[in-house]
């Protein structure tokens, strides 16, 4: 017989539905789930700013979205964005994974449109999206489908099926930081088109870089917009990029066909390890005084990243970088 085990969810986005969200439907392999919103033994919340005392007595557990790191002080587990360890009270799953499983081959691939984007938020999002957008817009007309800079005429119904009738996607994140993998660059991927992604520094942890152009491994977007106009006057270089494998070594996708979240073990086991215990066994807020993680995975991947950038960036120019350091030989002796 299984386990019975009321749960809730809170502050979610509008159209989101309980019971067919995929950590419910993860539960359900499992256990008897009942989705009680005035009693809950576990709560799931998506907002850090969540005030927690209408639910006092169950399991708190976060999940996001959005770029913002989980606060181990109001929730007992989180489910997020940051590269983190913290015993068995995180799990990293960014948004992407979250994603449905479709995908589409182009007929036709090089007798596309040139460029999309589909944005509507610009006051809160950092200036390089739009920035991109002007510069790309200055080669060749870049479609804008969404609410900001908008050029068709309307909003776009169907971003899958838009998507696919051009070559490039224009895939950026509200914000950059470590680990912000939003489904931005997946949706592209899974309409068969090449996505031009600037957000997370460690994208390439998430997916190979040869299936994307990564905004963030040039110098200046004049000369991203340079490789992207070599691109789509060189067939046969755009098309590489357009066939390559999405998969890294280390990759939560492991094979784009599947149902991401719930086919991935390790976190049907986060999850089960939670609800196997009984909610007091579960909590994990301190009474007294406060949780502090120190999240040696991510400072040693932002240190990792930091060394490579400087000896690639030392490669690729190196005379600039010669000048410069003879500058500042000279200036310290003064």
């Amino acid at each position: 017989m299984k386990k019975t085990i009321r749960i809730h969810y809170t502050n979610f986005w509008d159209d989101f539905n309980p019971n067919t969200f995929a950590f419910t439907e993860i539960l359900r392999t499992r256990y008897n789930v009942i989705l009680d919103e005035k009693n809950p033994e576990f709560l799931f919340y998506a907002n850090p700013f969540f005030q927690n005392n209408t639910y006092q007595d169950c399991v708190k557990i976060f999940f996001t979205g959005e770029n913002i790191s989980p606060n181990f002080n109001m929730a007992d587990y989180a489910i997020g964005f940051d590269f983190l360890t913290f015993a068995d009270r995180y799990f990293r799953l960014p948004l992407f994974y979250l994603n449905k499983n479709i995908t589409h081959k182009s007929q036709n691939p090089l007798e596309r449109k040139f460029c999309n984007f589909i944005y509507s938020n610009s006051r809160f999002s950092d200036p390089f999206r739009g920035e991109l957008f002007h510069a790309l817009s200055s080669y060749r007309q870049v479609d804008s489908g969404g609410g900001l800079f908008n050029n068709i005429g309307g909003k776009i119904e169907n971003k899958f099926l838009w998507q696919q009738e051009y070559k490039f996607s224009i895939a950026s994140e509200n914000s950059a930081k470590i680990g912000y993998t939003t489904e931005k660059i997946l949706d592209a991927l899974q309409a068969n088109t090449v996505p031009i992604y600037w957000g997370n520094p460690l994208i390439e942890e998430d997916f190979s870089k040869d299936c994307f152009i990564n905004a963030m491994n040039f110098s200046s977007l004049q000369e991203l917009v340079e490789y992207i106009k070599f691109l789509d006057q060189n067939d046969e270089e755009y098309l590489k990029i357009l066939n390559a494998p999405w998969q890294t070594n280390s990759n939560l996708l492991r094979d784009a066909q599947k149902t991401p979240a719930a086919e991935h073990e390790e976190f049907k086991k986060f999850l089960f390890t939670i609800f196997d215990q009984e909610p007091e066994q579960a909590k994990r807020i301190p009474n007294y005084g406060n949780t502090q993680i120190i999240d040696i995975l991510q400072n040693k991947m932002f240190s990792w990243y930091n060394k490579r950038k400087q000896a690639e960036n030392i490669i690729k120019h190196p005379i600039r970088n010669l000048k410069e350091y003879l500058q500042k030989k000279l200036t310290s002796k003064k």
